[in-house]
């Protein structure tokens, strides 16, 4: 029996969409969910915006309802840990893995050790 994992996305700018499509094409995972802070983007169709016929993925600005039935969040959003830490705070503790792009999310024990404990006492 395989499993399907429910993906929410967080961050929907061009990494954000250029990811869309690679997670819609497979039997894995189905895209549960989907945010962005820009208020212009909230009740589109995830698939509209990324040019791909609609995925019945609405987008919100509301991160609670994105997560409600994901395992995994996937997050396209800042480069910072820093400005990226008060999003985990909200992901983190619902017991949701996070896949990111934030560059200083590669090995924050070493480059930011307060912030990484910080995570690590969020789980």
């Amino acid at each position: 029996m395989r499993t399907v994992l429910g993906v929410t996305q967080i961050g929907l700018g061009p990494l954000g969409q250029m990811i869309t499509p690679y997670l819609a094409e497979r039997s894995g995972i189905e895209i549960v969910g989907a945010a962005d802070i820009d208020p212009e983007l909230a009740g589109k169709d995830l698939g509209d915006l990324c040019n791909m016929g609609s995925l019945n993925t609405v987008i919100t600005n509301d991160l609670d309802t994105a997560l409600l039935n994901a395992q995994v969040a996937i997050i396209t959003t800042v480069s910072e840990l820093e400005r990226l830490f008060p999003l985990l705070e909200q992901v983190i503790p619902k017991g949701i893995h996070v896949v990111y792009t934030c560059e200083e999310l590669y090995n924050p024990w070493k480059t930011q050790p307060d912030l990484a404990k910080k995570m690590d006492d969020l789980s």
